[in-house]
């Protein structure tokens, strides 16, 4: 009896040591809470699935990743019915993202950045329509296929890509792989379905969420390499083939900054993806600096819910300075397009 208490006591030491380990390295995604029937598998193999369209949602009835009430578009987003058909005068804009641009966490759609940046512009050259494609836990090639399937035909002007740090590789917690074996299963009740109490573990989060994506990862390659590079080039290619402008947002991971901390361990991924953008002749924008000076002003705010999400009040900092530089630095070309 007394060796069974030994070795349970030394397997929750054990646990605790490794739990306490990973939340000092921070190598555990962080993650919310997805239904899947809120999602579907897409036709298309490079966005692996898509939101489900017209959904009604509500604080009631959704996971803790959307809480928001409302009612998606007829494509499954986070915004309101457009006709395809551009009316004459107007000139539109496509938010690119992931669940940033869908705005985890924010309840309300008026203060989630595309949203904000729609009504600046309003303001100051109307009329202008901003349409929010972002899809929770997207990457780049998925947000750039969307674009291509679903996107050209509402024939934007200007196509504003909201990079999150994370988008080099697959980051929508297991989701894809659950709705291939729900597929597959069809009808049995998915094993994978995380508590709300292991979610809390940085442990837990850190098997699931990596080290078993890892294993799994042949079965969903498709979207899992990191393809921002060659999809910054095909992105290239359809904005010169359709003559829309690209706008690169750089959005950096908030803990730091939040914190006031003067280390940022984070800058080579900014300087990497800035040389891709500019070697693709992309307009970019790094909102680093925008977050540290918001910050400054008002130190007693927070800015993240998490790591990577802002909070209502970064949503409108971003929005600002989004806004500000297209109307800078990007809407002369908007409405003097060179010609082809």
């Amino acid at each position: 009896m007394r060796r069974i208490a030994l070795l349970l006591t030394s397997l929750f030491l054990a646990l605790l040591l490794a739990e306490m380990l990973i939340r000092l390295l921070q190598v555990a995604p962080e993650v919310g809470f997805i239904k899947k029937d809120q999602f579907r598998l897409s036709p298309n193999p490079n966005i692996g699935y898509e939101p489900i369209p017209s959904l009604r949602v509500s604080n009631a009835s959704v996971s803790e990743i959307h809480r928001y009430n409302g009612v998606t578009n007829k494509m499954g987003f986070r915004d309101e019915d457009y006709d395809k058909e551009k009316p004459s005068g107007t000139k539109r804009i496509i938010i690119l993202g992931d669940s940033i641009a869908a705005g985890q966490r924010i309840p309300h759609t008026r203060d989630i950045f595309p949203s904000i940046v729609e009504k600046r512009l309003n303001k100051k050259i109307p009329p202008i329509e901003v349409l929010n494609f972002g899809v929770i836990g997207y990457n780049t090639q998925q947000e750039v296929e969307t674009l291509i399937d679903k996107g050209i035909d509402f024939n934007p002007d200007l196509v504003v890509l909201a990079y999150c740090l994370n988008d080099r590789r697959r980051d929508d917690g297991s989701l894809y792989q659950q709705l291939l074996e729900r597929r597959k299963e069809m009808g049995i009740l998915d094993k994978l379905e995380i508590s709300p109490h292991l979610s809390k573990s940085a442990l837990y989060r850190w098997i699931k969420y990596h080290l078993l994506d890892q294993l799994h990862q042949k079965k969903i390659d498709q979207i899992s390499q990191n393809t921002v590079r060659d999809y910054f080039e095909r992105l290239s290619d359809v904005s010169i083939e359709h003559k829309f402008d690209v706008l690169v947002c750089v959005f950096p991971y908030l803990r730091e900054i939040d914190a006031k901390e003067k280390a940022y361990p984070y800058q080579h991924l900014h300087e990497d993806v800035k040389k891709i953008s500019e070697q693709n002749k992309f307009h970019h924008l790094d909102l680093l600096h925008t977050f540290r000076s918001c910050k400054d002003r008002q130190p007693k705010e927070r800015l993240a819910l998490d790591k990577i999400h802002p909070t209502a009040l970064g949503h409108q900092c971003a929005a600002e300075t989004i806004s500000d530089t297209i109307l800078k630095n990007i809407w002369n070309n908007i409405q003097n397009p060179k010609p082809s």
